[in-house]
């Protein structure tokens, strides 16, 4: 019989499972690292002097006759388990003694499989590392998405706004003890700014500098006024580029057209291209609708073959939405084309792990009581300098560049959008996915059941694709994770 053996991720580590695995056109889900201990430092911690247990929540997943995944939902990360291995954690408190298998049982007890038999369940700490600032740097744009809830105004941030906004977010960061700031320029389309962006983000870089933080800059484009002077640019001020694309051909188009109603796919994908050309590899953000579905496989085995992060994110609906729109989700076609392109992925085996990018705004990477940072660690700076909790709210203002500590202001602020706990949602506390899952968007929450304790209205799209996801995860931390084989 082979050696009780598991497979995991060595970089899933405290720093790293803090980022979203993909950037987003929104903001991202608020994750806390502190209570998240890094694999390769498992053995400065030792184990617990009381005796352990097998967790209670924990969720299991045969992949093949041999291997099965093993998870708890709550806390840690997912593991592959041998036959061996899953029957040495499964009779759990009846295994070898405690003397043996040491760092295989470390391992377990990072990844929240076994726990200490005193001890449940620890609920995520609620305060991230990172203050993120969308900064709507436009509201001119390019296209005209039928998905967008701006209004295409000929309103530009001025330069002294722009510098305004980012010496506010800095004076939030240190104030609440923040290591990372992310900025976000955004739109409209931001590369009618790009000059300015690339004043705003050196003067961010300053800052950093001074107070000692980290920054992270994005630039949120749809793609059709890039060029290679645009991607060298990005490029050399140390910002990342994300990318909007839907479908291939006409299915892109048919929600994201030029004004006058011209094609944008080709100029889309010309746009993925030459940022690589120009050494600046995009992140792609697709919006799901009921129009792009059928087209999803082809489109994600477009962006694996060029190796690309990418984020899938449903459809939201707006105050502008019409009520019979086909932009709309049905539940079980999108269910079966997100099915269809998981099996692209994994006909293409990417080695990053995609636990963050593949079922919307969930992250199952780490656990985390909040769907994402609006109302919490989340700035939006409107192009006159008023802050909102939300760029999807930008007409409920609750703060401005002046006010001493806009976060604070952000947090206090019973205006708009209320980004409750998903401990707070009686439907949401008895899930076990409920730590991955936060809740879904408190927008669309609000929007579907008309109070923001509502669960998601894809509820049901989430549980069933869940399952799915760790499944592509088992698979590839079977042929990329490190291995540790226990010896007794």
């Amino acid at each position: 019989m082979a050696a009780p053996t598991v497979f995991y991720d060595p970089h899933l580590t405290a720093q790293s499972v803090g980022q979203c695995d993909c950037d987003c056109d929104c903001a991202c889900a608020e994750v806390a690292t502190s209570n998240f201990s890094p694999w390769q430092n498992a053995a400065a911690y030792g184990l617990p002097e009381e005796p352990l247990q097998k967790s209670h929540e924990a969720y299991s997943l045969p992949l093949d006759g041999e291997h099965t995944l093993a998870f708890d939902p709550l806390q840690g990360a997912p593991l592959v388990l041998n036959r061996a291995a899953y029957d040495f954690w499964d009779a759990y408190p009846s295994s070898p003694p405690e003397d043996s298998a040491f760092e295989m049982r470390q391992l377990l007890l990072f990844a929240g499989l076994l726990q200490p038999e005193t001890k449940p369940s620890a609920c995520p700490a609620d305060q991230p590392h990172q203050l993120s600032a969308w900064l709507h740097v436009t509201d001119r744009c390019t296209l005209r998405c039928d998905y967008c809830y701006l209004p295409h105004l000929p309103n530009d941030m001025a330069i002294d706004t722009g510098f305004a906004a980012i010496e506010a977010t800095f004076r939030s960061a240190l104030a609440h003890g923040y290591r990372v700031v992310k900025l976000k320029y955004a739109g409209g389309e931001p590369l009618l700014r790009l000059p300015q962006i690339l004043t705003w983000q050196q003067h961010a870089a300053g800052l950093a500098a001074r107070h000692g933080l980290t920054l992270d800059g994005v630039v949120l484009s749809n793609g059709t006024l890039l060029s290679a002077a645009y991607a060298s640019a990005i490029r050399d001020a140390g910002l990342r580029l994300m990318l909007s694309l839907d479908s291939l051909g006409q299915m892109h188009n048919s929600q994201r057209a030029f004004p006058d109603g011209r094609d944008s796919s080709e100029t889309a994908r010309r746009a993925v291209e030459l940022a690589l050309a120009n050494g600046l590899v995009p992140d792609i953000s697709i919006t799901v609708s009921g129009r792009t579905t059928n087209g999803l496989p082809d489109l994600i085995a477009w962006v694996l073959e060029r190796d690309l992060p990418f984020s899938l994110n449903l459809y939201r609906e707006h105050d502008h939405t019409e009520p019979s729109s086909d932009l709309r989700l049905e539940t079980r076609a999108i269910i079966a084309a997100l099915r269809a392109t998981y099996d692209v992925i994994q006909t293409y085996s990417p080695r990053r792990s995609l636990l963050g990018s593949l079922a919307d705004r969930a992250n199952l990477a780490v656990p985390h009581r909040y769907p994402c940072g609006a109302g919490r660690s989340y700035l939006v700076f409107r192009p006159d300098g008023e802050i909102a909790k939300c760029q999807m709210e930008q007409t409920h203002v609750v703060a401005n560049c002046d006010t001493p500590d806009p976060l604070q202001a952000v947090r206090e602020s019973p205006v708009g959008l209320q980004n409750l706990s998903v401990d707070e949602k009686p439907d949401c506390t008895t899930c076990m996915w409920r730590y991955r899952c936060a809740g879904g968007c408190p927008l669309q929450a609000w929007r579907a059941g008309g109070e923001y304790t509502a669960k998601s209205p894809n509820c049901a799209i989430y549980r069933a694709l869940y399952p799915e996801v760790l499944r592509l995860e088992g698979r590839r931390l079977l042929r990329y994770g490190a291995r540790l084989t226990a010896t007794f």
